[in-house]
């Protein structure tokens, strides 16, 4: 008790450091980053696929300490996830998503703000290196819509622009074996139909071949839904590559829930 007691009056003295370094990398280095509701937009006009980088993914390159407990660092999966986010190879069917919340931090709630603040100040330069300095970012935080956000206003406008994403659509979720990704709410009442494949729940990657080999087969033209961490980052790429547009969604329908 005591100890954290001391460790939170550390954050609390050394935040005015991070806050002042952050907003110096972010003036003498700024990254380019459509907002949620801009990305948003654009999935839904045009037949484009996304990967998302997170905090978690983001640790995984070694920016951070990786805590996800669900993903053990793999060495191919590293040189992947850091050719998808340099953008070497310009495909015009696949969008790279980082957090707004790197360029800009207003819309989050004070936690996300406190939170964003610190691990941009410690991680920026680590991430900014690894960026295509000609290539306007994405926003990786469209499955974050509710719960981080201080205007929940809007939410409900988000989660609409979703729904029309797949309104009318046959759709394949792409999911580890409990995930159950929307079964216990409305999220895609307004679709066609549903299609599952149920993948291992923790090191996905490990099994990359097979649950990509297992998307190309049973795919019929339906929108590709990915809810597998790091490893649908990946696979929303390469399966661009292969003409199968696919989504990698997160937790969206936790927020949903939460909402």
């Amino acid at each position: 008790m005591f100890n954290t007691k001391i460790k939170n009056i550390l954050k609390f003295l050394s935040f005015p450091y991070f806050l002042l370094k952050d907003k110096v990398l972010k003036f003498l280095y700024p990254i380019e980053i459509y907002n949620t509701e801009d990305t948003l937009k654009i999935l839904l006009n045009e037949e484009k696929s996304i990967s998302r980088f997170g905090d978690c993914e983001f640790d995984l390159l070694k920016t951070g300490k990786f805590k996800f407990q669900f993903q053990k660092r793999e060495k191919v999966l590293i040189e992947k996830l850091n050719f998808i986010l340099s953008r070497k190879v310009n495909n015009s069917k696949h969008m790279v998503a980082i957090p707004y919340a790197l360029c800009d931090i207003d819309e989050f709630t004070n936690d996300s703000k406190k939170f964003w603040t610190i691990y941009s100040a410690r991680n920026y330069m680590k991430i900014f290196c690894r960026l295509n300095k000609d290539y306007k970012y994405y926003d990786s935080q469209i499955s974050r819509i509710y719960i981080n956000r201080k205007d929940k206003s809007k939410t409900e406008y988000y989660f609409k622009l979703w729904k029309s994403i797949w309104k009318d659509k046959d759709i394949l979720i792409v999911e580890g074996q409990y995930s159950r990704f929307g079964t216990d709410n409305d999220l895609f009442n307004n679709v066609n139909s549903i299609k599952r494949i149920l993948c291992p729940n923790e090191n996905a990657f490990s099994y990359f071949d097979e649950i990509k080999n297992a998307v190309i087969k049973y795919w019929d033209n339906q929108l590709v839904l990915l809810v597998l961490g790091p490893t649908a980052t990946v696979l929303a790429y390469e399966l661009s590559l292969e003409g199968i547009r696919a989504i990698d969604i997160g937790n969206l329908d936790m927020e949903y829930e939460w909402y």
